[in-house]
């Protein structure tokens, strides 16, 4: 086998792609393997928008002559040596679950048309957001963040939630200790660590529920709440089980633009937004509103009060005859022990319901 069937054999090299990059050969009538073959590699041309030959030699050390294309194709992948800085393979083959077998190179080049799978962790944000999200079905959506990743004008992930109104920052540094001890920035603190340690950027927002409910967001890696905003919210996805966006967005009439989630935290202290359908706002508000008080968030009451005492969140839900059926009477002793997610009536019955 010649080398220039040996490349085109590994599904490497993408002939529209150079031809389309490199006009002048098109112009010389030259086919592109033959052309990469004996000339480009050794110009440094690259074989496909992902591989980039110079930063591939430096990767793999000494290969004297050998084509470092094949050099991948026949030991970097299997080495989980990165082709260039924009593909990373094992990150790639766990996050969709390709046997080793299988060049995972290769395997998003065939598939990337359908812009549901990443060639890295990194390029996440970019391609589920701004203009990138609508570019033409025809065109490559990665080769446009690529070039932008070159002139660092990419979105981050703290420009995506500082933007939300979904951090709050007094919650994670009341929370946090260690980052207002640090004089660290909350948000990138969340991007860089706190989302991984499982901290949680508001009181609707739980890092670790979300990543176990949405196991897709697990296995890719990805920040969560950045998820949440560019795909999550607008799937139905919850934050937290006791927040359930399609409802509210209908229900309180949400502009577009605006996330559900937001909204909402913008207005829960002004008692006027319930964030589910079963806790019944008006009704709560005339039976405990003595004990809820002005400026308080009557859900976030309900959530502490209720697994403690046998408060009711709406007429037609009864916590007394529920624990009876559940999980038994009651008891004063050990209450400190207790925890909304497993000892609130209402919140066990929505985590039984939400998959």
């Amino acid at each position: 086998m010649t080398e220039t069937a040996e490349i085109a054999a590994t599904g490497l090299f993408d002939a529209a792609w150079y031809a389309r990059v490199h006009p002048d050969i098109v112009a010389a009538g030259i086919a592109p393997e033959d052309h990469y073959a004996r000339f480009g590699e050794a110009e440094g041309r690259p074989p496909n928008a992902y591989f980039d030959v110079i930063d591939y030699r430096a990767r793999a050390g000494h290969i004297g002559d050998m084509s470092p294309l094949l050099h991948y194709a026949r030991h970097g992948e299997a080495a989980d040596m990165a082709p260039g800085p924009n593909f990373d393979p094992a990150w790639y083959r766990d996050a969709y679950d390709l046997p080793r077998s299988t060049s995972a190179l290769a395997d998003f080049l065939r598939n990337r048309a359908s812009r549901r799978r990443l060639p890295c962790r990194d390029l996440y944000v970019a391609a589920r957001s701004g203009p990138y999200a609508t570019l033409p079905p025809d065109s490559d959506m990665f080769e446009v963040i690529i070039a932008d990743r070159r002139r660092k004008a990419l979105p981050t992930e703290a420009a995506i939630i500082g933007q939300s109104g979904l951090f709050d920052a007094n919650h994670y540094l009341i929370n946090g200790s260690d980052v207002h001890e640090a004089a660290l920035d909350p948000i990138e603190h969340f991007c860089g660590f706190g989302w991984r340690e499982g901290r949680q950027p508001n009181i609707y927002f739980n890092t670790a529920w979300y990543l176990r409910t949405n196991p897709e967001v697990e296995r890719l890696g990805i920040n969560p709440l950045c998820h949440y905003i560019l795909e999550g919210e607008a799937a139905g996805r919850r934050p937290v089980v006791y927040f359930d966006p399609l409802w509210y967005r209908a229900t309180y009439d949400v502009p577009p633009e605006r996330l559900a989630l937001a909204h909402f935290l913008e207005r829960r202290r002004s008692q006027t937004v319930s964030p589910n359908a079963a806790f019944d706002l008006a009704w709560y508000l005339k039976t405990y509103a003595q004990q809820v008080g002005p400026n308080r968030d009557p859900f976030a009451h309900y959530l502490q009060t209720g697994t403690y005492r046998d408060v009711w969140p709406a007429p037609d839900f009864d916590p007394v005859a529920w624990r009876r059926r559940t999980i038994g009477r009651r008891t004063r002793h050990f209450q400190w022990r207790l925890h909304p997610d497993t000892d609130n009536p209402l919140i066990r019955q929505l985590h039984e319901a939400y998959r």
